[in-house]
């Protein structure tokens, strides 16, 4: 969904530029211009997914803890909350990693 969005958005920008006279895109950096909205429009792009993955995430979560409960009992929900605790743990690892370092 996120490349389409890119796309039109893409479209749009250059349906107005088309619609600029010669004297405009002679007296301004237009590809200057054009080069800094696509590199938006990515910035836009990546984001939106890591958005829509976010999402996702409390759906999958709860779908698969529902699975380990139905398959393997209640050791099912003690493997989900590990796999939870690990991203925390590992934050603090390497913040105190990075303090180490510098």
């Amino acid at each position: 969904m996120a490349p389409r969005i890119k796309a039109a958005l893409i479209i749009l920008l250059y349906g107005k530029i088309s619609k600029l006279t010669a004297y405009i895109i002679k007296s301004s950096e237009l590809g200057k211009i054009t080069n800094l909205l696509s590199s938006d429009l990515g910035v836009i792009e990546f984001k939106f997914a890591a958005f829509l993955n976010g999402l996702n995430f409390p759906i999958t979560l709860i779908g698969v803890t529902i699975i380990l409960v139905l398959r393997l009992g209640w050791p099912g929900v003690i493997g989900v909350l590990i796999v939870l605790l690990v991203v925390p743990i590992a934050f603090v690892i390497s913040k105190k990693n990075g303090a180490l370092i510098k």
